[in-house]
């Protein structure tokens, strides 16, 4: 009978050293963090003065840079504005309704797609308040603005 408890109680200890010994420690591991800022944003542009176009903006993480990358497709197959063209992609402080100072220039969109990499990371550029997105064709006399997207954190 004598044997059989220390049996059992060998038996305990080496299975508690075990259970510890299998537990992750959390020495010399740093805490996790959970950040509130996105990874990526996506940003839809609305059809503006009957253009037809639309497109999306993907906004994202690359560094202590972020990727932004735009693609158009269009309403109708009669758009009154060629999705052929070349179109200049500005984002702007303020919203699609009042386009306030010019924030970051994008890459000229051809071909119905552009990527260029802003100098600004993601997070910090969640901080710079409401923005949006301009679409516009630019002849040598005027402006037009053919699609819009307001940028939402």
């Amino acid at each position: 009978m004598k044997g059989a408890i220390i049996v059992i109680i060998s038996l305990l200890i080496i299975g508690f050293g075990l259970f510890r010994w299998f537990q992750p420690s959390s020495a010399g591991v740093p805490n996790l963090v959970l950040s509130e800022t996105p990874q990526a944003v996506s940003v839809s542009l609305h059809s503006e003065r009957r253009s037809g176009i639309t497109g999306t903006l993907l906004l994202a993480t690359e560094g202590e840079e972020t990727l932004a990358t735009m693609s158009l497709s269009t309403l109708t197959a009669a758009s009154s504005t060629p999705i052929t063209a070349a179109y200049r992609a500005t984002i702007y402080r303020g919203s699609c309704a009042f386009f306030g100072k010019v924030a970051y220039v994008l890459s000229e969109v051809k071909n119905n797609q552009a990527v260029t990499t802003l100098p600004i990371g993601l997070s910090a550029l969640t901080e710079e308040g409401p923005m949006a997105i301009a679409l516009e064709t630019v002849d040598e006399s005027e402006v037009n603005l053919v699609a819009c997207g307001e940028i939402e954190f």
